[in-house]
């Protein structure tokens, strides 16, 4: 797809979503045009199902998920009896992309400490569904998440991504590393522990790390006099306090794509992903309309 003075040329045979040679028949399409094609809702379609295929659950859970069908389907969203070690969280997919793009963010900034519990997605009796992998600490072993070193990462990982909600989402898991348990979007709302001075923005890196204040005299003196240097210095600096939108480079994890990798478009993803709940949601209002009709013949 090549993206010249407003104009896009599409190949019948392939649709790239950046610049790049085509193969095929090609025709000019305006921007308003290619997004209301089908070529459009193809690509989307074709980075889902990559998107899909890197998700999808290991041999042993897609056994498991074929054995217990009927019991997923009315659990929706808990424990399944019978798939010990993982947790059915209806279908939220934006979990999974939130939890792709913490782990990058981890790695691309070493943050060894930490982890983040393994998502997959699974088609059960032709609905999507998202299986989350349960962290359980060795009860053996004695972990101590308030040092200068946990806190430091948490408040590296808050500053990249804007997460906020730490209470009870973050456990040790048999490796010690504190580990993410919960990355939907909610995560990375507004927190509790927020400057309301009336200039400090909501979306900016100076609340994002102030989140961490939550767990306040908990952590080691240290770490404690670390966090509260670190946030007096954030909110000082321009970049500690600039705002953050959906259009700004550096945003929260479910605005961002500085963390995606090359081979999908989450955007594409995203999109299809909306087509899906729109369908989901016609078929079962269609199925409560011949129920209704049923009911008063």
């Amino acid at each position: 797809m090549f993206c010249l003075n407003r104009w896009v040329l599409v190949s019948t045979v392939f649709v790239f979503t950046c610049g790049g040679l085509t193969v095929g028949k090609s025709e000019k399409l305006s921007y308003g045009e290619f997004f209301k094609s089908n070529r459009y809702e193809k690509a989307c379609e074709l980075d889902f199902e990559k998107f899909a295929a890197k998700h999808q659950p290991p041999q042993h859970l897609r056994n498991a998920i074929e054995r217990n069908k009927e019991k997923i389907r009315s659990t929706g969203f808990g424990e399944v009896k019978g798939m010990p070690g993982f947790i059915v969280k209806h279908f939220d997919a934006n979990r999974v992309i939130n939890a792709d793009r913490m782990e990058e963010c981890i790695k691309r900034f070493n943050l060894d400490r930490l982890a983040v519990a393994k998502k997959y997605i699974a088609k059960v009796d032709g609905q999507w569904m998202v299986f989350a992998e349960m962290i359980k600490p060795d009860s053996s072993k004695k972990y101590d998440s308030t040092s200068l070193e946990f806190v430091q990462q948490l408040a590296k990982l808050a500053e990249e991504t804007g997460y906020r909600d730490w209470q009870g989402n973050w456990l040790f898991n048999k490796e010690g590393k504190l580990t993410c348990i919960d990355s939907e979007n909610d995560s990375f709302a507004i927190g509790r522990s927020r400057l309301e001075d009336g200039k400090t923005p909501q979306h900016c890196k100076t609340q994002y790390v102030l989140s961490l204040a939550i767990f306040g005299g908990s952590i080691d003196p240290e770490a404690r006099q670390w966090l509260q240097d670190k946030i007096n210095a954030l909110r000082k600096s321009p970049e500690g306090v600039a705002e953050h939108t959906k259009n700004t480079p550096d945003t929260i994890l479910p605005w961002s794509k500085k963390f995606d990798g090359p081979n999908i478009n989450i955007s594409n993803v995203k999109q299809h992903l909306e087509k899906l709940r729109e369908e989901s949601y016609g078929m079962r209002q269609g199925i409560l309309s011949e129920s209704m009709a049923f009911a008063r013949t």
